[in-house]
């Protein structure tokens, strides 16, 4: 009878693990999240700011919530990653503290090139708030008609030319500033004004609004 010596080994295809879904003990996050580049992007922050958004996947989170590879930035997105990614943990509740409105700053008008008719002008802009001119001193173009706004595949605002052939332009924006955000947005607590519950103070608002329990 033959005997095999030595040490062998087989490789197995990976099995798929399926999310693991539970009602109690939910992840509950509180952090920052590019609202900007999510489906509806900046048309209803009252959904996305300072709401607790409950998500069962990796899709879902990112198309309400918006993605960035920039964990320090936005850190909601490097939860999104581990738990939908790698561990499989679904649902999570997001609460994004980010409010562009309020947090973020300023770029001086400069001049950028425009290369077959788009000119790239950065991440993290808010689109609303582009004014841009064909000279330093010119009178502001007009969307829609001079030009559309969107995002290329890098997540940075592309300004596109619909009339004329402009080698640059003059634009002047403001950009989400996440570094605004301080350890009292997370915090939160019930705002007087808004008549809200804010960041870490939402968590009592999990289970009236999606009856989960969240940890």
């Amino acid at each position: 009878m033959p005997f095999l010596h030595g040490v062998y080994q087989a490789e197995l295809p990976t099995a798929l693990v399926a999310p693991r879904q539970v009602d109690t003990a939910i992840p509950f996050v509180v952090g920052t999240a590019p609202i900007h580049l999510s489906s509806t992007g900046l048309e209803d922050t009252s959904k996305q700011v300072n709401y607790p958004i409950l998500t069962m996947n990796y899709e879902e989170a990112v198309k309400k919530l918006g993605y960035s590879d920039d964990w320090e930035k936005y850190t909601l997105c490097e939860v999104m990653y581990s738990e939908f990614q790698v561990y499989n943990v679904a649902p999570v509740v997001f609460v994004n503290v980010l409010d562009p409105e309020y947090h973020k700053s300023a770029v001086a008008q400069a001049s950028y090139p425009v290369a077959n008719k788009q000119a790239v002008l950065g991440a993290d802009v808010i689109l609303d708030s582009v004014v841009a001119r064909a000279s330093a001193e010119g009178t502001p173009l007009a969307l829609g008609t001079d030009y559309t706004l969107g995002w290329n595949r890098e997540a940075k605002a592309v300004l596109n030319v619909l009339t004329g052939n402009p080698t640059a332009l003059f634009v002047a924006f403001d950009v989400i500033d996440p570094s605004k955000v301080t350890a009292a947005d997370i915090v939160g607590g019930y705002n007087a004004i808004s008549g809200q519950s804010e960041g870490l103070e939402l968590i009592n608002t999990v289970f009236m609004k999606y009856g989960k329990v969240p940890a």
